[in-house]
Parts: C-alpha cells; sequence; structure tokens
C-alpha cells in the first residue's frame, strides 16, 4: 500500500470542511492545516475560557514548544462556539495569548463544528463545564498515529507527549533483535533474552 493510499486510510474519517481561521482565511480543515503535519487540536471557546481555561493551557504548552511550534508541530484550537467566535474575535484572543506562530484558531458553521466535534469525539456542547472531561488530540496526520491527554495536563507531559509522535532520526547501525532468543540460539535455557 502506498504512502498516500495509508494517509488516506487512516485520516479518512477527518472531515474535510472549510474553516476560516483567526487570520480571516479560508481553509479545508484536513487537507489544508492537518495533511503531512504533526497537530494538537483542541475545542474551545471565548465565552467559557473563565470556565475551562483550555486556551491558557495550550498557550503554556506553546511556549514549551519553543520554535519547534509552526515548524514541527501545529496547534489548531476548533470554536465551539461559532456564532459568538468570529475570526476576529478569535484574532484578538490569539493576541492575548501571545499570538504564537503555528497556532491556528479556526470557526466554522455550526453543521461543519458538530461533523468536527463528532469525529474527535467531543459530543454534546460544553462537555467539559461540568467537570474535567475534555481531552486535546494529537497526532501525525502523516502515518496516522494519533493519542489524546486531560486539557488539564502539565504542560511539561504535553509538550513531551508530543514529541513523541514526531518524526525522529533514523538510527544508526545494523538493525538490532530484543526480545525472546530465537529458539536454537545459544545461551542460557531460562534466559529469553539475547545478551
Amino acid at each position: 500500500m502506498s504512502a498516500a493510499a495509508m494517509m488516506a486510510a487512516n485520516n479518512s474519517a477527518i472531515p474535510d470542511v472549510m474553516v476560516v481561521t483567526h487570520e480571516g482565511r479560508m481553509a479545508r480543515f484536513f487537507s489544508e492545516l492537518i495533511s503531512d503535519q504533526v497537530v494538537m487540536i483542541n475545542f474551545m471557546s471565548i465565552k467559557n475560557e473563565a470556565k475551562l481555561p483550555i486556551s491558557k493551557r495550550m498557550a503554556a504548552i506553546a511556549a514549551l514548544l519553543g520554535p519547534r511550534l509552526g515548524r514541527d508541530v501545529q496547534i489548531i484550537s476548533i470554536t465551539g462556539d461559532p456564532v459568538s467566535d468570529t475570526p476576529e474575535r478569535l484574532a484578538a484572543f490569539h493576541q492575548s495569548l501571545g499570538a504564537y506562530v503555528g497556532w491556528t484558531f479556526v470557526t466554522t458553521p455550526i453543521e461543519s463544528a458538530d461533523a468536527l466535534a463528532q469525529r474527535f469525539y467531543r459530543h454534546g456542547r460544553n462537555v467539559a463545564l461540568g467537570g474535567r472531561t475534555d481531552i486535546v488530540q494529537y497526532g501525525n496526520a502523516k502515518v496516522g498515529l494519533w493519542g489524546t491527554f486531560p486539557w488539564d495536563v502539565h504542560p511539561q507531559d504535553a509538550a513531551t507527549r508530543v514529541t513523541w509522535v514526531m518524526p525522529g532520526e533514523p538510527s544508526e547501525g545494523a538493525p538490532r533483535r530484543a526480545g525472546p532468543r530465537p529458539l536454537g540460539s545459544d545461551g542460557q535455557r531460562w534466559n529469553n533474552r539475547i545478551a
């Protein structure tokens, strides 16, 4: 299977809906903002930030990522309140959080917001306001490797977890075997590891 076919199979459930960024730019959610990149995706609302300061937490994570943000990883924050959170309000909010390059706030029509919320397992409005249930999705869209962490995770832990899905340097030297020893190998019978 080709790399392009694998990517399409792994990510086909992510809607490629039209969104408007905080910069006022129209973009397709998957093909223009996520495809072939390492991303963190969260839902937010300016109105609910006092009760659920997820954007403030994401700003702390963005600060820890430093120059990797915008180069190695992108943050996409989707508003759950597309009526109130206009691109202009999102731009001002982005500025108030530090205006990090590589962090994009998006708004979209309610139907598209619902499709995105369903894909990212965020069912119902204001899910986390009564408790701590909201999550941040992170992943490497190129290879289809995804994970989550709770919104209130320590920023250093979140920044570290995102590096787990970033492409790394190829290891040098010949591959080494780890794990159970092959049958017939030298060594103690009770030892199942290769020295």
